[in-house]
């Protein structure tokens, strides 16, 4: 009878397979049987190898690796500063603060204008916070509670502040 090898595809005499546990032939001719044996006992051998080496070289490894990352720091850090002046970095930055907003269920409802134009009176900008007149330069879009203390980032809970104002005051809550 005639069967066929999975592994080569071709099809051999049943003799050219070993009997499998089942009571059945196996799915590989004996050729190939040995082959894939001795591939995976390689496989084993260099994982075996691989572990001990670095056990008994950590420190020369995680050394190296940290050098290399000296190195490469500032090569890094000046493409991420030209990706993130690119469209294409602008572009990815919108599309992940945007998953992050909606991953938090927190769609931005509001503009700084908006904001500025709500918390004036003649037009000049009051701080909420202290209730003194704020310059454009030093005014800060404060969250009230803020977003890692499970505040959201609506009109309701943002508010013009002095950055100084905004610094002082304590981290959880409204003043």
């Amino acid at each position: 009878m005639v069967k066929k090898c999975e592994h080569c595809h071709s099809e051999k005499d049943e003799s050219e397979f070993y009997p499998a546990p089942d009571g059945e032939l196996s799915e590989h001719c004996k050729k190939c049987f040995v082959k894939l044996a001795y591939v995976e006992k390689q496989k084993r051998r260099k994982r075996e190898y691989m572990r001990k080496y670095y056990r008994e070289n950590r420190e020369k490894i995680l050394e190296k690796n940290r050098e290399y990352y000296r190195k490469q720091r500032e090569m890094r850090l000046d493409y991420q500063r030209e990706y993130s002046k690119s469209e294409e970095g602008k572009e990815k930055h919108k599309e992940a603060r945007k998953r992050r907003q909606e991953r938090k269920g927190d769609e931005k409802d509001y503009t700084r204008r908006e904001i500025i134009k709500r918390d004036s009176e003649d037009g000049q900008p009051i701080c909420q916070i202290c209730g003194y007149p704020v310059d454009y330069q030093d005014l800060e879009i404060d969250h009230i509670v803020p977003i890692a203390d499970g505040g959201t980032d609506t009109k309701d809970n943002v508010r013009i502040a002095h950055k100084t104002c905004n610094v002082r005051r304590p981290r959880k809550g409204s003043d």
